[in-house]
């Protein structure tokens, strides 16, 4: 591709970015976690837990606020 064209395409992606709107700031990171339960699996040694659990945080009035969010799979 020459420059010209590089220019249109990065022209035709910033116009897709811009129509999706409102974007949130913050960061989404996967965690897998041990659960209470004792005799469960995920206590074994080198089990990676439960999970995936996806969590989002941001910084809201100066406090970080996390949501954790699961598949949900069929």
């Amino acid at each position: 591709m020459n420059l010209s064209e590089l220019e249109k395409e990065r022209e035709k992606i910033l116009k897709e970015i811009h129509q999706l709107g409102d974007m949130r700031s913050g960061s989404l990171s996967v965690r897998y976690q041990q659960c209470s339960k004792s005799p469960c699996v995920c206590h074994e040694p080198g089990h990676p837990g439960h999970g995936p659990i996806y969590s989002f945080s941001t910084l809201v009035n100066g406090k970080t606020k996390i949501k954790n969010f699961k598949l949900q799979t069929s």
